[in-house]
């Protein structure tokens, strides 16, 4: 821990470091936050380079690093990359649509002891296809994740929440069951990449996020679900988001967030500032091209980006980055709107790379927080 009378408290070296391998994919998703495309790249990461990102994560003692893209799998040299993670000390997760995995990549993922491979999987095969942009895709996807399981690797599936797929998110869980995987992971829509223009289309008001809270809520209480491991992750860093704050009912708000959503407000960790944003702080990432950013949020911000992996040495950049150094003397006072002033110390308001994509300023508050 670096502690600092004028920054935030920040760790001496990143705790995490999300690694986006390729910004190519073959689904077509409208609201994809890092705006992936099946465009060939030139200036992608050789498995030279990534060998260096993953030699300096050990060098600096990283505990985790999430793999991600674009689609990771689609690139022809990934058994090379993935065989490479078994020399090292850290634990490493995947994400991926699921789409490519064959029985080689499972085998080679065992080999490598991935801790968790997450699956972006929005719904049955009716809605799948639709937001994915990809006819007979769905069975593909069920596909990979049989293979996975078969090699009893952890398996989460990632549902973002949108107004196309909510009335099906039951339907997920039926999914989920039959297909026996660790988790379900629930994200609201984040308002990146080309997501931003697509807004109005596919973002749940807040009443229609309200309702389908509740409803799971109740539902988890009740135990009358079909599969039960579920987690909502919003696109923030927040100790509790407003996401999952004010719909509850203020009196009975502690109890139900301890009790079904293990969020214990009681023993709340309010950082350094009142200012919850983790970037530069216990994390960083990385582009497909090595660019180096404070987030996976705030990749392609170009005032954001720190340096680039093939000419600047990571521990460098975490230590002597001016955009680190900056986004470390935040707080709550540097707010611009009501988030400055909100008396709520489990929340410090918007995610400031999509303030930033929204807006052109990772400062503002969140417009769409509706408060008591």
């Amino acid at each position: 821990m670096v502690k600092s009378k004028k920054k935030r408290n920040y760790l001496s070296a990143p705790v995490r470091v999300f690694f986006h391998l390729t910004k190519r994919c073959n689904f077509k998703c409208k609201y994809c936050f890092v705006d992936a495309h099946a465009l060939p790249s030139r200036d992608e990461l050789t498995v030279k380079d990534i060998k260096k990102v993953f030699d300096q994560c050990q060098e600096l003692n990283v505990l985790l690093v999430k793999i991600s893209g674009g689609e990771p799998l689609i690139r022809k040299d990934i058994l090379q990359v993935i065989s490479l993670l078994k020399r090292y000390d850290f634990s490493a997760t995947l994400n991926t649509n699921g789409f490519f995995i064959t029985n080689e990549i499972a085998k080679e993922l065992v080999k490598s002891d991935i801790e968790l491979v997450n699956v972006s999987l929005d719904g049955p095969k009716i809605i799948q296809e639709q937001i994915c942009g990809v006819p007979q895709s769905f069975q593909k996807v069920i596909s990979g994740i049989e293979k996975l399981k078969r090699k009893n690797i952890k398996v989460a599936l990632e549902f973002v929440l949108t107004k196309l797929n909510c009335s099906y998110f039951y339907d997920l869980l039926s999914i989920a069951r039959e297909l026996k995987v660790d988790l379900v992971k629930i994200f609201p829509l984040s308002l990146a990449g080309r997501a931003v223009d697509q807004a109005k289309d596919y973002a749940l008001s807040y009443e229609k996020w309200k309702d389908f809270y509740l409803e799971l809520t109740k539902k988890k209480i009740s135990n009358d679900l079909v599969y039960k491991n579920i987690q909502i992750v919003p696109f923030n860093c927040n100790f509790c988001s407003w996401e999952l704050y004010y719909p509850l009912p203020a009196k009975e708000r502690k109890n139900i967030l301890k009790k079904v959503w293990k969020i214990d407000l009681e023993h709340a960790i309010v950082p350094t500032g009142d200012f919850h944003c983790t970037a530069a702080i216990n994390c960083c990432a990385i582009s497909a091209n090595g660019d180096i950013y404070p987030c996976e949020q705030m990749m392609g911000i170009e005032e954001l980006k720190a340096g680039n992996i093939k000419e600047n040495d990571l521990s460098r950049v975490w230590n002597g980055s001016e955009v680190f150094s900056k986004l470390r003397g935040l707080t709550r006072k540097n707010l611009i709107g009501f988030c400055r002033n909100c008396e709520n110390p489990y929340c410090s308001g918007a995610c400031p790379g999509e303030a930033h994509f929204l807006s052109g300023n990772m400062l503002v508050s969140d417009s769409r927080c509706v408060r008591d």
